[in-house]
């Protein structure tokens, strides 16, 4: 009697259901032997004739970190492998949601992220900068400028936010004039000053109410808006 796979013989069932069918068929009748003997890849032990099943033409290459996954498609995830990827990272990003990262480098600050985003994390990373690897931790936390008032929103004296917003303190170190003093590298700071007569004042408004001597005489206005003290002092000679 005659074997039949799913219908078929042996030539027409390897020819259109893949050689996957010779792992349990090869030696049940002599035509499935002569069909898979000489398809078979002896020095590839348990990957012989390829993926173990159909469904590997659908996997991800993230899906190859499972070690289940890669010896049914031990075929497919072989090709998928990056042969010059990190330990670790040889099928690259573990995650589709990996695509947030990619949008939000600053992610990768997360040891996790760096770990499930192996690939996007390591391409979107600025070597140069060693301090500031994938820029802001958080762009909208690290905002420059107030979409209000303009003034300048992130206080980069603050240690901790010159770490979180790394990128945009470098960006307004090198915004500003270079001859401002040692200690207003990052400008005026965003602070506001509450008055009895014209409400809260920031470092933008107060020169508008008061006298530029207050640059002078006013320790607060001097060191929270030394940028504004400086153009005015300039400019007054």
């Amino acid at each position: 009697m005659e074997l039949r796979i799913n219908g078929l013989d042996c030539q027409q069932a390897v020819e259109q259901l893949g050689t996957s069918i010779c792992y349990t068929q090869e030696y049940t009748s002599r035509l499935c032997c002569e069909v898979c003997r000489p398809r078979k890849q002896p020095t590839r032990t348990g990957c012989e004739y390829g993926d173990h099943s159909q469904q590997c033409s659908n996997i991800s290459p993230g899906d190859c970190y499972d070690v289940r996954n890669r010896q049914i498609c031990c075929d497919t995830c072989d090709k998928l492998r990056k042969r010059d990827a990190a330990i670790g990272c040889e099928y690259g990003d573990m995650s589709v949601r990996c695509d947030a990262v990619r949008q939000n480098p600053g992610l990768c600050y997360r040891p996790e992220n760096q770990r499930i985003c192996c690939e996007s994390c390591s391409q979107s990373r600025n070597v140069s900068n060693p301090a500031c690897p994938w820029g802001n931790f958080d762009q909208n936390l690290c905002q420059m400028f107030d979409d209000q008032t303009h003034n300048v929103r992130v206080n980069c004296y603050s240690h901790q936010k010159r770490r979180l917003c790394c990128q945009t303190c470098e960006r307004l170190k090198d915004w500003l004039p270079h001859n401002l003093p040692d200690d207003c590298q990052y400008g005026d700071r965003p602070v506001i000053f509450s008055t009895s007569h014209y409400g809260r004042l920031n470092c933008s408004t107060i020169l508008n109410y008061f006298s530029v001597d207050e640059c002078s005489t006013n320790p607060a206005v001097y060191v929270n808006c030394c940028y504004t003290c400086h153009r005015h002092l300039q400019g007054r000679g």
